[in-house]
């Protein structure tokens, strides 16, 4: 029996059966189709979700950066995130009289400790996380733009960018 695919909304299914099955899925609301490729939307769906992924996995990377001579690889998922720009509050509030601001991070050797910076350490740490972030988030807004460039007019050209 031949090969036959159906679609339902976002649903898909090959079948090849009976033609008292296929019957049944049409008048179940299945309709017909040349093949499961993705329409446009769903290949520009799919691909928006990637790029998204993709812009996650690259800021949570973690940066890594030289403070005070040495250099330091430092966390960036989003509770890191929020753990240095707070840090970088707290500097901002109290300036020399804390510190030290302590921040986790490794060493050029690997080793993971919460080591303490200085307040204007701090901030240069604050800015360098904040410039990892926008610059992949202007990343994703480019890659967002092309998927959804009008002149994409089928699935394959949506499924040919990458991040």
């Amino acid at each position: 029996m031949t090969q036959r695919f159906f679609r339902r909304g976002s649903l898909k299914r090959s079948y090849a059966g009976p033609q008292s099955e296929v019957d049944k899925l049409l008048a179940a609301g299945w309709t017909e189709v040349a093949n499961l490729d993705p329409t446009l939307d769903e290949a520009r769906q799919i691909k928006v979700n990637d790029m998204k992924a993709r812009c996650w996995i690259e800021i949570e990377k973690g940066i890594t950066l030289t403070v005070g001579g040495v250099t330091y690889t430092f966390p960036t998922k989003f509770t890191d995130q929020a753990n240095v720009h707070g840090q970088f509050s707290y500097a901002f509030r109290f300036g020399t009289a804390k510190e030290p601001y302590k921040l986790w991070c490794a060493d050029p050797t690997g080793v993971w400790a919460r080591r303490g910076f200085t307040a204007t350490q701090i901030g240069d740490i604050a800015a360098a996380v904040k410039e990892r972030v926008s610059s992949q988030q202007d990343h994703y807004e480019a890659k967002l733009n092309e998927i959804n460039d009008p002149a994409k007019t089928v699935a394959a050209q949506i499924e040919a960018v990458t991040w």
